[in-house]
């Protein structure tokens, strides 16, 4: 009963900060449309100026708390212990499968089967941690490096195919679900793991669009 409370709640604070993200995304829209309409070369008065860098300074930093929150959806996804809760207190992840011993008060785990679904899932939501780790690099290194109206092409690349490998693990796991868990009783939903990697998906998705559309500026 705990756990299944948890995963609500984890599930239930994932979609109020995907809403609030999304609200910030439509923001965030329209100050891109606007920053890149105006034309490189006409010239600002000095509050102007100053309300630009201040706008591009903020839409640099949520594009990264956006960031880091895909990182901390993924990085949970991927390692945490419920992609599947069965009747009871058993949970089961991508790497162990876990059960609470009552006599001792602890979880023993065991290694999960050798299904192929499951060793696609595992490939591809590690796969998508990689890649949101490189995307950030690349995005930080280049806007050190890269020259003055350059767009930010490479790193909105990076984080598509990241969108791409967390969506293509977690429908691979809901289509094979029965098929993965053949070993295991009958019963059970998916677990808030399992949601996360969901959430991360459109995130993902977001933040490599607005990748490709942001233009850096002094």
């Amino acid at each position: 009963m705990y756990l299944m409370l948890s995963c609500k709640d984890a599930v239930v604070s994932c979609l109020l900060s995907f809403k609030a993200v999304c609200k910030e995304a439509f923001g965030l829209g329209k100050l891109l449309f606007e920053m890149k309409s105006r034309p490189e070369n006409s010239r600002m008065e000095p509050t102007q100026k100053k309300a630009s860098t201040a706008a591009m300074s903020l839409l640099l930093l949520v594009v990264s708390a956006l960031h880091i929150l895909i990182l901390i959806l993924l990085f949970v996804a991927t390692l945490d212990k419920s992609w599947w809760t069965l009747p009871g207190k058993e949970s089961l992840n991508l790497w162990y499968d876990c059960t609470w011993n009552n006599d001792n008060k602890t979880w023993a785990c065991s290694n999960v089967s050798e299904n192929g679904w499951l060793k696609a899932v595992q490939i591809l939501m590690v796969l998508s941690l990689i890649l949101c780790c490189l995307s950030f690099i690349l995005f930080m290194f280049q806007l050190y490096t890269m020259r003055r109206g350059g767009l930010f092409y490479a790193t909105g690349l990076c984080q598509l195919c990241t969108s791409v490998a967390v969506f293509t693990g977690a429908l691979i796991y809901a289509i094979h679900a029965k098929e993965i868990l053949a070993e295991r009783p009958s019963g059970g939903s998916f677990g808030y793991c399992f949601a996360l990697a969901w959430v991360a998906f459109p995130l993902a998705l977001a933040s490599g669009i607005i990748y490709i559309h942001l233009r850096k500026r002094e």
